[in-house]
C-alpha cells in the first residue's frame, strides 16, 4: 500500500514539473511588449527604445492619440542611428502601425516629436512588440510550438483589445467632448433671444411712452 501512494505522489510530481517547465518555455517565447501612454508638452519629443538581440528580429510599433492633434512627427531610428521609418505631420492620422525587421542587434528608437503648429500638449498610447527570429528558427518540439502559438495569439488579441479599447476611449471622450459644446452653446442662443426679446420689450416701451408725452404736450 505504502509503494502504490510512493508511485502516485512520484507521478503526480514528475507532471507537475512538466507542467512547469512546458509553461516557462512557452512564456520565453512570448514576444517582448512596451505599452505605455506619453504626455507630450509643445516642443518636447519623447522616445522609446526596444533591444533587438539578433538581427532579422520581428518589430511592431503602434500608437494612437488620445487626445490632442495630430501635427506631431513620427521618427523610428536604428541602433546606427539610421532613419528607418519617418512620418511629419501631413503624413499620419490619429493611429498608425509599423511593421520591420531588423538589420542589427541593439536599441531601436522610436520617437514622437511635438513641434507641430498647433502648439498643444497631446497624449499618446504607444505599443512596442518584438519577437526574436532566433526563437521562431530555432527547432523546438511541436508541442511547444502550438503552445507558443496559442500563447502569442492571445496576447496578440489581448493587445488588439486594449487598442480598440483606447480608440474607443478616444472616440468617447470626443463625443462626450462635443455634447458639452452643443449644450453651451444651447445656453447662449437662448439668453441671446431672452436678452433681444426683452431689449425690443424696452425699446417698445419707451417708443410708446415718447410718443404719449407728444400727444399729451
Amino acid at each position: 500500500m505504502g509503494r502504490v501512494v510512493a508511485r502516485d505522489l512520484v507521478t503526480r510530481l514528475l507532471a507537475v514539473a512538466v507542467i512547469v517547465c512546458v509553461g516557462a518555455e512557452a512564456f520565453k517565447a512570448v514576444p517582448q511588449t512596451k505599452s505605455l501612454s506619453i504626455l507630450i508638452q509643445p516642443g518636447e519629443e519623447r522616445c522609446v527604445y526596444i533591444h533587438s538581440a539578433t538581427v532579422q528580429d520581428h518589430i511592431l510599433f503602434t500608437y494612437l492619440v488620445r487626445y490632442g492633434n495630430t501635427d506631431f512627427d513620427v521618427h523610428v531610428k536604428s541602433p546606427d542611428g539610421a532613419t528607418i521609418f519617418y512620418s511629419d505631420t501631413s503624413e499620419h492620422d490619429h493611429e498608425g502601425k509599423l511593421f520591420f525587421l531588423s538589420r542589427m542587434s541593439g536599441e531601436h528608437a522610436f520617437c514622437l516629436s511635438n513641434n507641430g503648429p498647433s502648439r498643444t500638449e497631446k497624449l499618446i498610447t504607444v505599443n512596442v512588440a518584438m519577437k526574436s527570429h532566433a526563437r521562431v528558427t530555432k527547432k523546438r518540439d511541436p508541442l511547444l510550438k502550438t503552445l507558443d502559438l496559442i500563447e502569442a495569439t492571445g496576447k496578440g488579441l489581448l493587445e488588439r483589445q486594449a487598442f480598440l479599447r483606447a480608440r474607443e476611449r478616444d472616440h468617447r471622450d470626443t463625443l462626450e467632448s462635443n455634447n458639452v459644446r452643443v449644450l453651451w452653446r444651447g445656453v447662449l442662443e437662448i439668453a441671446a433671444l431672452i436678452g433681444l426679446s426683452v431689449g425690443q420689450v424696452f425699446m417698445l416701451k419707451r417708443l410708446i411712452e415718447r410718443k404719449q408725452r407728444r400727444t399729451a404736450a
